[in-house]
């Protein structure tokens, strides 16, 4: 199957972004099959729309090449007549001015070729999402003037990936059964998507000094 070739994306037709999506929290429980679950806090930018009496609106999110496992608005489980997915499009009606969106997703780091989103590069796991490619990690709404605060949790097995690192400050780590770890980061600064990154695997630190002319 051929992929669809990039569409241009011309000026004249930008749109500010209407919902402002504050902070995200994630979660990465890392394997061959990896699940992604990430929490999204959500506010409605605009004024609000009084057609009917009351509030209608929607949230587009984009995905490539993820498998949707989960999808609730405020606590609520969304059935399959309550969202439209087409294509990389994920579409979901909402009547509130703010809501928590939770979505989980399945990707496999190990088959992804492409260089974009969570991919294995020699026995360590990275990520790469510039310009683009954080929609192949989870819907998202993916465009660089949404900015948000993340905090993100990474899961993974001990030997396999004893370094777990993500944007920010090291929050919190700690064991967990089946020989996995944790460890958490939180990057305090609202950032694109596409700045987001992550590394797992077994990776060595080497240190050294180095004296200037200045002898600094």
């Amino acid at each position: 199957m051929k992929n669809n070739p990039p569409q241009p994306i011309y000026l004249k037709d930008y749109q500010p972004p209407q919902w402002d999506f504050t902070r995200v929290k994630l979660l990465f429980e890392l394997g061959k099959s990896t699940a992604v679950t990430a929490e999204y806090h959500i506010r409605y930018r605009n004024e609000k729309n009084e057609k009917k009496g009351e509030f209608r609106e929607k949230l587009v999110l984009y995905g490539k090449d993820l498998e949707l496992d989960y999808l609730s608005v405020n606590g609520k489980r969304l059935n399959s007549t309550e969202f439209r997915l087409e294509g990389e499009k994920l579409t979901i009606p909402v009547q509130v001015e703010s809501l928590v969106l939770v979505v989980k997703t399945k990707i496999y780091p190990f088959k992804n070729t492409q260089l974009e989103g969570l991919y294995q590069s020699g026995e360590i796991l990275c990520t790469q999402c510039e310009p683009e490619g954080f929609r192949k990690i989870v819907y998202s709404p993916d465009r660089p003037d949404i900015m948000m605060k993340y905090t993100t949790r990474i899961e993974a097995d001990k030997d396999k990936y004893p370094v777990l690192l993500a944007n920010g400050n090291l929050l919190e780590e700690g064991e967990l059964p089946d020989n996995k770890h944790f460890k958490t980061w939180e990057d305090p600064f609202r950032k694109p998507s596409y700045l987001f990154a992550l590394v797992a695997g077994n990776l060595a630190c080497y240190r050294d000094h180095f004296t200037t002319r200045s002898k600094n």
